[in-house]
């Protein structure tokens, strides 16, 4: 009898979880508006038989008034499916799902998009020599780099969380594939793909792995910063690097579909491409191209490079120059030259290592970047201290130990506050200073090593305003305000200091 009951009771509570779970999905496609660039999920559930990955297909037709949108689905484990549309024009939109299986085939909806709220300013673009969001606010990257954040704990992956939130970064670079290097031999806990290092599945998907993914980078377009996912990497020893061309676009197009709604996602095809000698220039090309055709949303998109190899930036696919040197005039010249931004995305780290690389002072570090910033080209942070646990902020995140970081926040201000854009200009200073902008918008003067007690400068027509900064103390003095004509302004005589220059009238 007992035993009985017991039967009874355990149907009863599976036909009750099976009722919840559809209750869940059900409820998931219950949104009814949704921000203007922000995420409409569509989710149904499908069959679990066979691999859901590769032999089910979904996608759907999103549509406003004249204007349609053809997204795909992704099979998200467990049987469920989804579909995820992030809206660009505020108003009613309309969808109908179609696929190779009868069940999630024909299904339709609506939602209403809605005016965005916070720091929602769409997808950044390409802005001529800068960049910009949708709503036409500046963008100006002032970036950070911890290659395998999401690869560790929950622990240490929340505190890195914690730090980017106070931090001034509003990028990471970040890989999608764990790394094999120098302080960072520790194995992941997940992995993109199903099975374990020994024998990995690369026809299915680890869903563990993609929602951890997912749930960090909804952390960071929550603090406004935008995620450079780094596709392909040199530094491995589970043969993540050498997949083939089936596995590569099995792989890229599950990323497109799955992560390409998020605003904050910038595509970066490789960290130090030259080094992965499986992937052929022709290769890179192919991605890339793959990449453009797949992402309806045209997010951002580059490469980064080995310092003995330079990529070919002026392809087509190529939103940005993303290099790795510490000659800033070179950056500027080939942005110049191809008439696209750059992001000096590896100049060096500030730290204590042994390597070269990674025992830059930090005043250095902030040399580089004022230097840069005067050219028009923008700079990606690191950090390398030495741990007894090898928690370096460059590997895998945690706190940051440097004193550049609040000398690049305040460099951040500077630029900002005057919503600057630095493209290198300097015949306008005169002499051998590094001067940025112009002097009808805004220009910055930087004298880099330079100390001169004096800077003589013939002002055209109007009144100017100059404030003498210290880039390393962080103070700004304001010298005067009705500067015209001929001049020879009296200065502190120490290095490394700069002048904005502004007109008043």
């Amino acid at each position: 009898m007992g035993g009985t009951i017991k039967k009874h009771a355990m149907k009863i509570i599976r036909i009750l979880c099976v009722v919840l779970l559809f209750v869940v999905v059900q409820n998931s496609n219950a949104q009814t508006k949704v921000e203007r660039w922000g995420i409409y999920e569509y989710t149904i559930k499908g069959p679990l038989t066979g691999n859901p990955y590769n032999e089910v297909s979904i996608m759907a037709i999103f549509s406003k008034g004249g204007i349609s949108r053809n997204i795909s689905g992704f099979y998200a484990g467990d049987g469920i499916y989804k579909i995820r549309f992030m809206p660009d024009e505020i108003g009613k939109w309309e969808f109908e799902t179609s696929s190779n299986i009868k069940k999630l085939s024909g299904k339709k909806g609506s939602f209403e998009c809605t005016t965005p709220k916070g720091n929602n300013h769409g997808v950044v673009r390409a802005n001529g020599l800068h960049f910009k969001y949708d709503d036409g606010t500046p963008y100006y990257p002032f970036g950070t780099t911890s290659y395998a954040w999401t690869h560790q704990g929950d622990s240490l992956a929340e505190l890195t969380v914690e730090t980017l939130s106070t931090s001034p970064f509003n990028k990471i670079r970040m890989g999608l594939f764990p790394k094999r290097y120098r302080y960072n031999f520790n194995e992941p806990n997940h992995f993109v793909f199903s099975g374990d290092k020994d024998e990995f599945d690369f026809t299915r998907f680890n869903p563990e792995y993609w929602d951890n993914l997912e749930k960090r980078i909804v952390q960071l377009m929550d603090m406004g910063i935008q995620a450079d996912l780094i596709l392909f990497h040199p530094y491995d020893s589970w043969g993540l690097s050498k997949m083939t061309r089936e596995q590569d676009v099995f792989y890229l197009k599950y990323i497109i579909a799955r992560l390409s709604a998020y605003r904050n996602i910038w595509w970066s095809l490789a960290n130090e491409y030259h080094l992965i000698k499986t992937k052929s220039p022709e290769d890179w090309d192919y991605i890339g191209k793959l990449i453009s055709e797949q992402d309806v949303y045209d997010h951002l998109m580059s490469i980064h490079n080995h310092p003995k190899q330079e990529f070919d930036w002026s392809k087509g696919w190529v939103s940005h120059i993303s290099i790795q040197t510490h000659d800033m005039v070179h950056v500027n010249d080939l942005k110049v030259n191809l008439q696209k931004p750059a992001i000096n995305d590896e100049c060096g780290y500030e730290g204590n290592l042994q390597s070269e690389w990674g025992n830059l002072s930090a005043e250095e570090i902030v040399h580089r970047n004022w230097t840069a910033l005067v050219h028009g080209v923008y700079v990606t942070h690191g950090e390398t201290f030495a741990d007894e646990n090898d928690v370096l902020w460059w590997a895998k995140g945690g706190h940051l130990k440097g004193k550049s970081v609040k000398r690049i926040r305040f460099l951040r201000e500077v630029v900002e506050q005057l919503n600057m854009n630095l493209d290198y200009n300097k015949p306008e200073a005169g002499g051998s200073n590094i001067s940025g902008g112009n002097l009808n918008q805004g220009m910055l003067v930087y004298f880099g090593n330079h100390q001169p007690a004096n800077w003589d400068f013939d002002f055209p027509e109007g009144n100017y305003k100059i404030e003498l900064i210290d880039t390393w103390n962080m103070t700004i003095e304001t010298l005067g305000e009705k500067y015209s004509g001929k001049q020879s302004i009296k200065l502190s005589g120490k290095p490394r200091t700069a002048l904005r220059i502004t007109k008043t009238d």
